[in-house]
């Protein structure tokens, strides 16, 4: 007999609302990449150090864009 989970449908939820907000994301062109291992790296480790998402995405892309 199966057991089942009263979670399991409010994670599957979760999952369909996160999956749509990086959806939409990625069609509003909300997003970074990186050309190397090295540069996600260093980005991870802003974020790890505690600097915010937000910031540490400004200062990649101010690095990659110097005026």
């Amino acid at each position: 007999m199966p057991v089942q989970n009263s979670e399991a449908p409010m994670s599957t939820q979760s999952l369909r609302e996160a999956a749509q907000v990086g959806l939409d994301q990625l069609e509003r062109g909300d997003f970074i990449s990186f050309d190397t291992m090295d540069e996600m790296d260093q980005f991870l480790d802003l974020i790890v150090k505690g600097m915010s998402a937000d910031d540490a995405i400004a200062q990649y892309r101010a690095a990659k864009n110097p005026l």
